[in-house]
């Protein structure tokens, strides 16, 4: 019951932030014409490796730089959060 009310907690505190946060990279990326793909079984005639994953980093470090960007905008709750993880992860490595 506990983690399901945590659940239901995180989605409603959490959907309206990660939209805010995110959309725009979503469309960026719907709108992005250029190709991502590393494959080289399912490259196309002419693509260049190189320049795709150039394209694909390009796109990660818009979504990284929008979430980091936004850091204060976070729910207090996921923030504290994440700082428990952070905490707990540095003692355990």
């Amino acid at each position: 019951m506990a983690s399901k009310s945590l659940d239901v907690y995180m989605k409603l505190t959490a959907m309206p932030y990660l939209q805010k946060v995110l959309a725009p990279v979503v469309k960026e990326i719907i709108s992005f014409k250029k190709s991502c793909e590393l494959d080289p079984t399912r490259l196309e005639k002419g693509e260049d490796l190189n320049k795709n994953l150039k394209n694909l980093i390009s796109l990660c470090e818009l979504a990284v730089n929008a979430i980091f960007q936004s850091a204060p905008e976070c729910p207090k709750f996921f923030s504290f959060l994440f700082f428990s993880f952070f905490s707990f992860l540095k003692i355990l490595f």
